[in-house]
């Protein structure tokens, strides 16, 4: 078929209706929570007398604010990359601490979630030796997956995200008892979902059911560059596990009694 000429059909249509809300709900989501931190923390300064105000209690406001807004702006940046393509994303990679990494983020998201109920818990080594790799890249891979075990997870639930390595690789898992997703849609999670329009899809009526998931794909994408993999396990009404393998280089490999887990409640 010359898709020169081609028209968009409905079903054409309908996912790129799709992909906008998709993104319009990303952007949302992301940035809901450091805004509302930011407005938060600004309202509090703005209806209090700064002059006699405690300076202790300002500067954690401020900081709060600095924090939130730079949070804003990485979660902006993954959104713009999620949706660009994908031969702009780089990586620049560096020694850096994967525990150290891991934890404040779990930090960070067990504190918007205590509304929710839901229990953020890692399994993490005691001891592990700087490896190296992409510290911003990782960090939008990791919120991506918690961000994704959130948003599937109900009230009680849990997420746990555990590290080990595994010859030369590091193992990333994140794991919930959420939802679930069925056989026939996780074949489509890390596909470009600017190139779902194939008609192969709408033949097989899946256009409908096609489960947008831009961070998905962009969490394949930078595990790709940095010579890695993903891939899922999913059981539906059950839960998800995401395991993510990222190369370790030579030299860099932890010595064996450093791979005792402990279990870590965030």
């Amino acid at each position: 078929m010359n898709s020169t000429n081609q028209q968009a059909t409905p079903q054409d249509i309908a996912l790129l209706e799709k992909l906008q809300q998709e993104f319009m709900h990303m952007v949302a989501h992301r940035l809901r929570a450091p805004l509302t931190a930011i407005r938060g923390a600004s309202e509090i300064i703005n209806t209090s007398d700064i002059q006699t105000m405690d300076k202790q209690d300002l500067t954690k406001l401020l900081n709060i604010i600095n924090y939130e807004a730079k949070q804003a702006l990485e979660q902006l940046s993954l959104v713009v990359d999620a949706v660009d393509s994908s031969e702009k994303l780089s990586i620049n990679k560096k020694s850096a601490d994967i525990n150290k990494l891991i934890r404040e983020r779990v930090s960070y998201f067990s504190e918007k979630v205590k509304t929710k109920g839901v229990t953020i818990t890692t399994m993490l080594p005691d001891t592990f030796p700087q490896i190296s790799f992409d510290p911003l890249r990782i960090t939008q891979l990791v919120d991506n997956l918690i961000i994704n075990s959130i948003k599937a997870t109900s009230q009680g639930g849990h997420i746990e995200i555990s590290v080990l390595t595994e010859g030369n690789k590091l193992i990333l898992k994140v794991s919930d008892n959420g939802v679930g997703i069925s056989n026939e849609n996780q074949r489509l999670l890390f596909q470009d979902p600017t190139q779902s329009l194939l008609s192969s899809q709408r033949e097989e009526g899946l256009i409908e059911k096609h489960p947008v998931h831009l961070g998905l794909f962009l969490s394949k994408k930078i595990l790709d560059l940095h010579g890695g993999s993903i891939s899922i396990s999913s059981v539906v009404n059950k839960g998800t596990t995401v395991t993510c393998y990222i190369p370790i280089e030579e030299g860099l490999l932890p010595a064996p009694h450093d791979m005792l887990l402990n279990s870590k409640v965030s």
